[in-house]
């Protein structure tokens, strides 16, 4: 919609899709976190399955911290797609460059050097989604 728009040289109608999107985006990922924070238990239990029943506690901990980080990481990927809508390949690269590098050296130093563990990781990812 957006590249139809911004070929119709309609710029305010891009935008208004845009910003509708991001709109939606930060609904769903509130939906989505509160979701995780509620039900994340029963949810993760049904997902592992008795057989795999022992994994739920780490995986809860680290679904928590992520949860917060969700509305950011949905509004990211649609700010990601309206850039590219505008042939802008280099932002959502260097976007998607930076959160890596963030992702990798939090998520070890907080694994690493502190006692952290899972939730290490999982705050490592949460600062990389949110940069």
């Amino acid at each position: 919609l957006v590249a139809s728009a911004i070929a119709n040289g309609d710029d305010s109608e891009a935008e208004r899709i845009v910003s509708e999107a991001l709109f939606l985006a930060l609904c769903s990922g509130a939906f989505l976190g509160g979701l995780v924070l509620l039900a994340g238990s029963p949810i993760l239990m049904r997902i592992a399955g008795e057989a795999s029943a022992s994994v739920v506690p780490s995986a809860l901990k680290y679904a928590l911290v992520r949860a917060f980080g969700q509305p950011f990481v949905i509004m990211a990927s649609v700010a990601r797609a309206a850039a590219l809508a505008e042939k802008d390949t280099r932002g959502p690269l260097i976007s998607v460059g930076i959160a890596f590098v963030l992702n990798v050296i939090g998520t070890l130093t907080l694994v690493r050097k502190t006692t952290m563990g899972i939730t290490g990781a999982a705050v490592g990812t949460l600062c990389a989604d949110l940069a």
